[in-house]
C-alpha cells in the first residue's frame, strides 16, 4: 500500500506544474475570447458607422444637387432680371429724350427766342 501511495504522490507532484500551466492557458484563452468579442464589437461599430456615413453621403449629395439646381435657377432669374433692367433703362433713356424734345418744342412754340437758345446749348 505504501508503494501505491508513493506512486500516487509522485503522480500528483508531476501533475502540479501541468495543472498550473493548464490554469494559465485557460486564463489566456479567456483573455483571447474577450479580445475577440471586443474586436467583434469594434467591427460591428465600424460597420454601423460606415452605414451611417453612406446614408449621410446620400443625403448630402441630394442636398448638394438641390442647392446646385436652385443656384442655376437663381442665376437664370438674375440673367432675366438683368436683361429686363437693361431694356427698361434703354426705354427710360428714350423717354427722357422724347420728354426733352417735347419740352423744347413747347418752349419754341410759346417762347421762340428761348427755344433758339436751348438748341444751341
Amino acid at each position: 500500500m505504501t508503494r501505491t501511495a508513493e506512486h500516487r504522490y509522485q503522480l500528483i507532484k508531476r501533475m502540479e506544474p501541468l495543472t498550473e500551466e493548464n490554469k494559465k492557458l485557460k486564463e489566456a484563452m479567456n483573455l483571447s475570447e474577450k479580445n475577440i468579442q471586443r474586436a467583434q464589437r469594434e467591427r460591428d461599430l465600424a460597420e454601423s458607422n460606415e452605414r451611417d456615413l453612406e446614408y449621410q453621403k446620400g443625403v448630402l449629395s441630394e442636398q448638394l444637387a438641390t442647392a446646385k439646381e436652385q443656384l442655376r435657377s437663381k442665376s437664370e432669374q438674375l440673367i432675366t432680371a438683368s436683361t429686363q433692367l437693361k431694356d427698361a433703362s434703354e426705354q427710360l433713356e428714350k423717354l427722357q429724350k422724347v420728354s426733352e424734345e417735347k419740352k423744347r418744342y413747347v418752349r419754341s412754340t410759346k417762347m421762340p427766342h428761348i427755344a433758339r437758345y436751348d438748341y444751341f446749348c
